[in-house]
């Protein structure tokens, strides 16, 4: 992975791609990485020239993950089509069973399933009350800020990072 197009220096750069061919971060090598940077805004400054790259990487892999996703719900569809088919083919021919050397085929009828038309005219011994219970976290919060003790739930705090992109004013949250 090549970072070129970004101003970090030769010394940087190797540690980076160093970095990021690993499969675990030892501390000799967060260490490495820590020792070239001549400050802490230098080394802020540089790291996220990283996470820009990452952000890259990671966005173009999902983009791929939706071309496959699409590729395999394509996919899918075709098979149960062709099994369908195959059914269908079968039962309407009357043909019990298929045999061959790797595998029988058998056409099934399902059970049947049920289609509402009207749910306004069914009768009431059909419906089903059900009854949920969600937690309110918003309730919690107020609660334990107003110094409320609430047994089985804390407030957890996290720092976050909030990067500008020129005059776009473009903001990033990242949680760790």
């Amino acid at each position: 992975m090549s970072l070129s197009f970004y101003k970090i220096n030769e010394k940087y750069q190797k540690i980076l791609d160093e970095y990021y061919q690993a499969d675990f971060i030892t501390e000799e090598l967060e260490n490495k990485l820590n020792e070239c940077l001549t400050s802490f805004e230098d080394a802020a400054i540089n790291k996220y020239y990283a996470v820009i790259q990452l952000e890259h990487d990671y966005n173009a892999v999902m983009q791929e993950k939706k071309r496959l996703d699409a590729r395999a719900k394509l996919l899918k569809e075709k098979i149960e089509k062709l099994e369908s088919n195959i059914a269908t083919t079968l039962w309407h021919n009357n043909i019990k069973q298929a045999k061959s050397p790797y595998f029988d085929l058998q056409p099934t009828e399902s059970r049947g399933k049920v289609i509402i038309d009207d749910e306004s005219v069914l009768d009431r011994r059909f419906f089903k009350e059900k009854v949920s219970e969600t937690i309110s976290l918003s309730e919690i919060h107020d609660a334990i800020k107003c110094g409320e003790f609430v047994k089985g739930a804390h407030i957890e705090k996290s720092i976050n990072l909030k990067v500008k992109f020129g005059k776009r004013g473009l903001d990033t949250q990242t949680d760790d």
